[in-house]
This record gives structure tokens, sequence and C-alpha cells, in this order.
């Protein structure tokens, strides 16, 4: 394997996380649970169809049947080996402890005493623990651009990050170059488990949903529009005064609990839900083109989507993707035989 860091030919390390274990692991339990490899974890479908269920190789059997109303596949067992948000085929050993140096100092200087303390204040902080915050969220950005495929950025920041930790570079001024926005969401202790992980791009920025934090990387701050679809501009109006370049500080939105709840129930979800719903019509329109070679009426849609939500409440399995697709198929034929 050639690592994508240090690009040489080396055993990998199998099981790395692109995102932050620490960060992300009593967010993706449903339970709230911190330890490891214990959980179940609701996810957004990279096809967007609806949920994706998963279970993580330590919990309970008992606690799987009770969601998924039957015993786990042995596909689904497999899957669960694989630790979420990691990869088992970019990274050397080597190179972990790398990425091990940034996290840890993060974890243990910055994010418990600062973050989830909320004591974090800007003009305490000196330049090299600006430099060391934002090196830690690029480094999330960097792995997540270099093992996901639907998440992107530009080859000049990707070769500037890489260059920066592999060099272990790690108080440069190039980290200063990068345009960086963070948001921090207050959470209640035992709420960790209703925020979630997400990873998105659009053409001005690439963001990632990480439990209690909002990281997005800002190619060029000029070149934002004012777009009723931004997703940034949802979260925060007067997210622009928040970008991260070429400064020596390092500028954090706070939200506070209330701010973040709007975030996750309604801003974050109708994002989703639009885009969602566009793909269950998507995959209805295919069929039905291919049984009456023409397309569905405009009508069609909010009949699908009544129909895919009936007797969905409060049922978060009727929401996973064999589901959907399942219930899609159903109303195809269903209007079809009429």
């Amino acid at each position: 394997m050639i690592c994508e860091l240090c690009k040489q030919e080396k055993l990998p390390k199998s099981n790395t996380h692109y995102l932050t274990d620490a960060i992300i692991r009593d967010c993706i339990n449903a339970d709230g649970y911190t330890g490891r490899e214990k959980g179940l974890y609701f996810g957004i479908s990279n096809k967007g169809m609806g949920l994706e269920f998963n279970f993580q190789k330590s919990t309970p059997v008992d606690s799987i049947e009770q969601v998924l109303g039957r015993a786990p596949s042995e596909e689904e067992i497999e899957k669960a080996k694989q630790n979420p948000y990691s990869v088992n085929d970019k990274f050397c050993i080597e190179c972990e402890q790398k990425f091990t140096k940034i996290e840890t100092k993060f974890i243990e200087k910055y994010y418990h005493p600062l973050f989830r303390k909320r004591c974090f204040v800007q003009e305490k902080l000196n330049k090299q623990d600006a430099l060391s915050i934002r090196l830690f969220f690029l480094l999330q950005i960097w792995r997540s651009a270099i093992c996901v495929e639907h998440f992107v950025i530009s080859d000049k920041i990707k070769k500037s990050i890489r260059n920066i930790i592999s060099t272990e570079d790690f108080f440069s001024d190039r980290i200063l170059d990068v345009p960086l926005y963070v948001a921090y969401l207050a959470t209640p202790e035992d709420d960790y488990s209703t925020n979630f992980v997400d990873l998105r791009s659009t053409k001005e920025y690439s963001i990632i949903f990480m439990n209690d934090f909002i990281i997005a990387c800002v190619e060029s701050r000029d070149e934002i529009a004012n777009d009723d679809k931004d997703i940034l501009q949802q979260i925060a109006p007067d997210y622009k005064n928040f970008i991260n370049f070429q400064c020596d500080n390092i500028q954090v939105q706070f939200f506070s609990e209330n701010e973040r709840k709007k975030i996750l129930e309604k801003d974050i979800a109708s994002n989703v839900a639009d885009n969602t719903i566009n793909n269950w019509f998507e995959i209805f329109s295919q069929l039905w083109r291919k049984f009456t070679q023409t397309d569905p009426c405009p009508e069609m849609r909010m009949e699908l989507v009544r129909y895919i939500l009936q007797n969905a409440k409060n049922n978060p399995q009727a929401f996973l993707e064999k589901e959907i697709l399942h219930r899609i198929a159903e109303f195809t034929f269903s209007k079809l035989n009429k």
C-alpha cells in the first residue's frame, strides 16, 4: 500500500479513523455510551435514500434485534467489524502516530477543558494554541477528502495540509492560509447522541458535521454566493465573519443549546429532507419510465412521500434504505395496476 501521507510503500494501519473517534464516539452511539466499539447508530445513506442503520462489533445482540426486529445478517455482522468513519488501506502505522499527536493534544488541552466546559476565550489563546486548534480541524478535512469520495477540496489545499502534517511542521504559518470556519454546538452531557455526523461538499466549501462541531473548508471567501440553499447561511447568517483566513487567532462561532436544537431539527433536517425526497422521486421516476415510457406527473411526488411516511412515525427502521426501496417499488406497482 502507498500511504496517502508519506507516499511510501508501507503496511497499512487498519481501522484508522478519518474523523477523530474521541469526538464522534458519544454521538454515533445511540445510547451516548463513550467507550469504543459498542453502540447503535443511524446515519444518512450515502445515496440519499434514507437512513443507514449500523452497529459496532461489541453491541449486544438483543439491542440490535430490538431495533431491526430480526437477527443481524452475516453481511451486517461483517460490516460491524469495521469501525465507523475509518479506513483500512489509506495510511501507515508511522503516519497514524503523527495523527495521534495532533489529536491527543487537542482532546487533552482544548476539547475537554475549553470547549465542553464552555471556557473557550479566544483572547486567552496565544498563536501556538490557535495553530494547534486549526491544525486539528484541518486534519479532519484532509483525511475526509482522502477517504470519502463525495467530500472534495481543491488539490492545492489538499497538498498544503498534507505537507504540513507529513513534515510535522505543526506551527507553520501555512496553516493560516486555509480558509476555515468552525462552530461549536453547546450540548448537555446526556444529549450528545442527538447530534450527528455528516460530510457534504458544495461549490464554495466542504462541510463536516462532527458531533458538537461544524467545520467548513471555504475555498475562497470572496466567491461565496448569498443563496437561500446555502447550508452555512441557514445555520448562521453572519458566518462569513467567522472564517479564519491569514490571521493569527482562531475564531469559533458558539451556539447555545436552544440554537443547537434549531440547527439540528429545522435548518439541517430540511436540507437533508429535500435531497432525500428528490432521490426517492428519481428512483420512482426511473421505474415509471421503464414500464410506461412516460414521465410521472409532478403530483405523484407528494403521493409517493405520503405513501412512504404511512405508519413510519417513531419507527426509524422504516427509513432504512432497503425499506425505502421496497416502499417505492410497492407504490410504483400500485399506481401501474390502477
